[in-house]
């Protein structure tokens, strides 16, 4: 199924209006999707690169590893 689902017999399709009555604001989607200040902080583990990338752009302890 595409994910759109056709309206039931009698009942009538939701208007432009009615739709964006429903949606967020970009402002609340942003206080929704936001990462907390004290989550902990986010890492990426990259495989391929040299051992000098990693000193030069501060990350010697990803280098080690």
């Amino acid at each position: 199924m595409s994910g759109r689902e056709l309206p039931e017999k009698g009942e009538t399709p939701l208007t432009r209006e009615r739709r964006a009555h429903y949606r967020l604001s970009w402002s609340q989607r942003l206080a929704r999707n936001a990462r907390p200040a004290n989550a902990p902080r986010l890492g990426a583990l990259l495989h391929g690169l040299p051992t000098h990338f990693f000193e030069r752009f501060g990350s010697p302890a990803q280098a080690g590893a």
